[in-house]
């Protein structure tokens, strides 16, 4: 469907009437007095102001029309022609929105999944979002009688909140606090749950020095990773505000607050009266944040963790957690305002559960574990379940990420890479809102003149435009994190999106064994693919040769131009049908397994070196990570310890 629209917004214009030409007497103005020609030129100037203020007034609703319009697309994967508007959407956000000190109409989260130049422009962006929230913390403390009698002190880092008494911040442990909306069934919670477990462990042995606090202002959902949590927080805590109690700590440990009916003003008090070191905010830009909290620095470092993949642009943002991957040294000053704290391995806590917790069944644990043989017969019958080719020969490439992720570009790279492996197929997740009679046509031919799911027809009609079969893109509906671990083990390659990867799914992918291929990008959300693969083996499960053939099987997944990804998803799939044909044409299927041991094709080979190395990975020992977590966390209030007595003593001189 193509649209003939034009937007002019340099162009715009309004009419309107122009002063008189001639005084009341109907006198030329060279016949006026020197006052009346005074007065006939501030008519003019102030009908000029009006009118251009109408023009740049209508020029901002267009802008703001345009927008809408944009995030409406991508979200429906509707790419033509508004992205050719990305360009011009951006001059006009730097021209009447930026440049005027106003926030973006282009929110933080929304830049990380677009090709912006220069990436600066990024973080120039985040930090004019960030800076509106200063508005609310001068309102906090004008209106908060508790802070009114302090605001002066403020002035010098707040310190006025942090004192190192011994009743607060001078107590042995360390206080860190995980504040989030999402602690319920969502990417959040799975992944943070497996730090808390390691925290809940270690301190029944008493081997840390750390306490942890979970302040959630999201619903309830009754889920089993919010009970987890709470359970692993040592259960809810009753809130008391202005209590007696200086450190607002619960005798029996009751660590998880629960702030979703509290209001934002009395949300910052309590945990300023609980007085945490070190909050990790565990949202950022992102839907259901209370920015207003970390804006009123609650506690005296603040960090940006694992949610968020892009710099805060906030003074009241000092870390942001990675790894020297995910944000390379160089990339620290200019991309980002935070100080960048470094983990030793991947900065993404990953926790599977099952490896864990004696309440899962053993064919459970196995969903994460055991092989599924191609071929096979359960392999062919969890194939034609999800309606997949089951002959061996057939590829499926896969990607599940959510559809904001994918974008014309990459869509057109995998396309390219259908075109030129015969007998493949892309299979995608299915998108959150569609509905059972989008599953029943996610198969179908063009064309597609039926009230069918929007963001499925738009997807099989690019794939169409771009002379592929629509039959040929086939969606995987919603189930359970455990389903879906298993049948991504029938699936042979995970194509990663380009300009945001895939991050807590690729960990998922590489946990079913299925192999990832990704385009390390410039910036962090383009490169956790990258930094999961390159911690994925550990050398000290490798004895004296540290793993470097299984690292060098693995870098054959991570590619540095669009040209590199294409030959490579190219070159492994064909070698996996190749060898499938010439097996074939010479013994039954049935025997083909001994014959496997003896010679892999190379997919296959890269697919038994996730499989056998990932149970045993660094990337999901949680134990090893809580220990560099504590180590860090440590560091990062070192750090400001010394600042600040190095800044008392300044002041005493």
């Amino acid at each position: 469907m193509n649209y003939n629209l034009e937007i002019r917004l340099e162009e715009t214009t309004t009419s309107y009437t122009t002063p008189q030409t001639r005084n009341n007497n109907g006198d030329h103005p060279s016949m006026m007095s020197k006052e009346e020609y005074d007065d006939f030129l501030i008519k003019i100037d102030r009908q000029k102001k009006k009118t251009e203020a109408a023009i740049q007034r209508e020029k901002q609703h267009l802008l703001e029309i345009l927008i809408l319009m944009f995030h409406n697309a991508k979200a429906g994967c509707y790419w033509d022609p508004l992205w050719d508007w990305l360009d011009p959407l951006l001059k006009y956000v730097i021209e009447f929105e930026l440049s005027k000190g106003k926030v973006s109409s282009i929110l933080p989260f929304d830049t990380l999944g677009l090709p912006i130049h220069p990436i600066t422009l990024k973080r120039d962006i985040a930090y004019r979002y960030a800076f509106e929230y200063n508005d609310f913390n001068n309102k906090y403390l004008v209106n908060n009688q508790h802070q009114q009698e302090t605001t002066k002190q403020n002035e010098k880092s707040q310190q006025f909140l942090f004192d190192n008494d011994e009743s607060s911040y001078g107590r042995t442990k360390l206080r860190l606090g995980f504040i989030s909306h999402d602690f319920n069934e969502h990417p959040t919670a799975h992944l943070i749950e497996g730090l808390f477990y390691w925290y809940n462990i270690s301190k029944h042995y008493q081997t840390i020095d750390s306490e942890i606090v979970g302040y959630s202002y999201g619903k309830d959902d009754g889920s089993s990773y919010r009970k987890n949590i709470v359970d692993l927080l040592g259960g809810e805590r009753d809130i008391h505000i202005n209590s007696d109690d200086k450190n607002h700590t619960s005798k029996n440990g009751n660590n998880f607050i629960n702030l979703a009916a509290t209001s934002l003003t009395d949300s910052i008090q309590i945990i300023r009266q609980d007085k945490p070191h070190i909050v990790f905010d565990l949202q950022g830009f992102t839907l259901g944040c209370r920015t207003e909290i970390v804006a009123s620095r609650v506690a005296p470092i603040q960090v940006n963790y694992l949610v968020y993949p892009g710099t805060s642009g906030a003074s009241f943002i000092d870390y942001i957690v990675a790894d020297k991957i995910v944000i390379p040294p160089e990339h620290a000053h200019e991309h980002y305002t935070e100080k960048i704290a470094y983990l030793p391995r991947s900065y993404q806590a990953n926790h599977y559960p099952a490896l864990y917790y004696d309440n899962f069944s053993g064919e459970q644990r196995q969903t994460f574990t055991r092989r599924i043989s191609r071929g096979s017969e359960e392999w062919r019958m969890l194939r034609e379940e999800n309606r997949l080719d089951p002959s061996p020969h057939s590829i499926v490439f896969c990607n599940f990420n959510k559809q904001d992720k994918i974008e014309p570009k990459v869509f057109s790279v995998w396309m390219k890479i259908l075109s030129l492996v015969p007998n493949s197929v892309l299979w995608l997740l299915e998108p959150s809102s569609a509905s059972s009679h989008c599953r029943n046509i996610s198969n179908k031919n063009m064309p597609f003149d039926d009230n069918t799911c929007t963001t499925i027809k738009n997807l099989k009609n690019a794939a169409y435009n771009f002379g592929i079969s629509p039959s040929r893109i086939t969606f995987a509906s919603r189930t359970s994190k455990g389903l879906h671990m298993k049948r991504m083990k029938v699936a042979d390659l995970f194509l990663d999106t380009i300009y945001y990867g895939a991050h807590s799914t690729a960990t998922d992918a590489l946990m079913a064994g299925l192999p990832i291929l990704t385009l390390e990008g410039k910036e962090f959300p383009a490169r956790v693919a990258s930094s999961l693969l390159q911690n994925l083996i550990s050398p000290v499960n490798h004895g004296h040769h540290d793993g470097r053939s299984e690292k060098a099987m693995l870098s054959l997944l991570i590619t540095y131009s669009i040209q590199e990804y294409i030959d490579t998803a190219t070159f492994l799939a064909k070698d996996m049908q190749l060898f499938y044909y010439n097996h074939l044409h010479k013994l039954e299927f049935h025997k083909m397994n001994r014959q496997f041991n003896k010679s892999l094709n190379i997919l296959t080979k890269i697919r038994q070196t996730i499989e056998d190395n990932m149970p045993k990975s660094d990337i999901i020992n949680m134990e090893l990570y809580r220990e560099d977590f504590e180590h860090l966390s440590k560091a990062m209030w070192e750090v400001y310890t010394f600042a600040e007595s190095f800044s008392s003593e300044n002041n005493d001189n």
